[in-house]
């Protein structure tokens, strides 16, 4: 038996849940105001807050996902508008490559305001800063579109030692991290300079790690739950998108492949 007291006011859930965000959208309810979380069912009185350079992802009852960009206040009535705009008929693969590649660019944005990427700007762009790579090739990818010659060059942080001083006037540069004597589990430092040898002091670095057994086993055991919790094929693509983008894992595979 529910006992309600008289005058306390319960909150009502939807059918609307949050599955991902990038930026710092807020989920204001009442007098209150907070950061939304991942797998929260959004309350019927509340209204989502969505500000410059955020990205929201929700979903429904039936697990279909609707991305929002634009800055506003979303509360359930505008929400379910912009679901009778989607219609079954729009849910195609396309629709939900363009929301995963919307997540992915949600995310790159939210790195990039750090100081890190205002200091060295859009030449590096991946390994991007703090990725955990989980290939044993290595893609270095960075702008170079004078073909000027450049030097990848790759740090061990913890002695500094200039592991490699690579030339090329391409924009893309692969190599094997074992061949190069990359350790798992270690953390190493990349830049491209147009000089050899040691750069000037003050140039900025991104970090990245290769990722070690354990590593590896913890974020394989993620995927297969995805796999196993999905309730469709798009949902588990989706799903396992997230997982990747929430744990810095490079490189992230094309949509279609996940």
């Amino acid at each position: 038996m529910v006992f309600l007291i008289p005058g306390l006011m319960i909150a009502q859930q939807t059918e609307y849940k949050i599955f991902y965000y990038s930026g710092s959208p807020l989920m204001k309810f009442k007098s209150k105001s907070e950061a939304i979380k991942r797998d929260v069912i959004i309350d019927a009185g509340a209204t989502i807050s969505i500000p410059q350079n955020a990205y929201v992802v929700i979903t429904n009852k039936d697990e279909v996902p609707l991305g929002i960009s634009k800055p506003g206040e979303y509360g359930i009535k505008e929400i379910e508008s912009l679901y009778k705009n989607i219609g079954d008929n729009n849910l195609t693969e396309e629709f939900f490559e363009y929301i995963a590649g919307n997540m992915i660019r949600g995310d790159e944005v939210e790195r990039k305001s750090g100081g890190v990427y205002r200091a060295v700007g859009d030449l590096m762009i991946n390994p991007y800063d703090s990725a955990t790579v989980i290939s044993s090739d290595i893609t270095f990818e960075w702008s170079n579109p004078n073909q000027r010659k450049m030097y990848l060059k790759i740090f061990d942080i913890d002695t500094w030692d200039l592991l490699a001083d690579i030339p090329s006037t391409d924009s893309v540069y692969t190599l094997n991290a074992g061949e190069k004597g990359l350790i798992e589990g270690k953390e190493y430092a990349w830049v491209m300079a147009p000089i050899e040898g040691i750069p000037q002091d003050g140039t900025e670095l991104l970090i990245f790690k290769i990722a070690d057994k354990e590593y590896l086993k913890s974020f394989n055991k993620q995927l297969k739950d995805a796999d196993k919790n999905a309730t469709s094929d798009q949902m588990r693509k989706m799903m396992k998108l997230r997982i990747y983008i929430d744990n810095n894992v490079f490189p992230i595979p094309p949509y279609s492949e996940l």
